[in-house]
């Protein structure tokens, strides 16, 4: 069989690999490939006036956690907790909403990455703690990313999160 047959139901990363989506193994997993599209990706589907990357985004949370004490693996975990986008892009939360199939693939891209990378498991209590500083981060990214004007009217951001905090250093409010 010719090695390009069968590559429409595949992609390409970006160290060369045609990997399936609908059968990833943690051996087609590369963070090579991961930190390439997390870094190259802009989140809100590109319309915010600031763009910011899935792999900023991401570091962010990881440094929340950091600033909070967590321990390391949690922040390993924040720092990876989009590793599917890499994949699969960032689709809006109204997407998922309307399509539920998109989550159930998200998660079965999830387990082979989680385990090529030896992150937990997607049941371990960590992923609940990153879960909440992933949305605590956008009490401290929409104001970046839109003027006051025109941000999302979707989030409240009178009442942050618990766990959001200003990180000026990092050049957000």
């Amino acid at each position: 069989m010719h090695p390009l047959l069968g590559i429409g139901r595949r992609i390409t990363t970006f160290s060369g690999r045609f990997v399936s989506l609908a059968d990833l193994h943690p051996q087609d997993v590369r963070l090579v490939d991961i930190v390439q599209g997390l870094s190259t990706q802009v989140r809100y589907v590109g319309q915010a006036h600031t763009p910011i990357t899935i792999a900023e985004h991401s570091l962010l949370v990881a440094e929340m956690m950091r600033r909070d004490g967590h321990p390391k693996e949690a922040q390993r975990c924040a720092a990876l907790h989009d590793a599917s986008e890499a994949y699969l892009g960032d689709f809006p939360s109204p997407a998922k909403d309307a399509c539920p199939e998109i989550r159930v693939l998200e998660k079965r891209i999830e387990a082979p990455i989680c385990e090529a990378l030896g992150l937990p498991d997607l049941w371990d209590p960590v992923w609940l703690q990153v879960k909440r500083y992933d949305v605590a981060a956008l009490h401290l990214e929409i104001p970046a990313a839109w003027p006051e004007e025109l941000r999302p009217s979707w989030i409240d951001l009178d009442v942050p999160p618990e766990s959001s905090r200003s990180l000026a250093p990092l050049g957000l409010p």
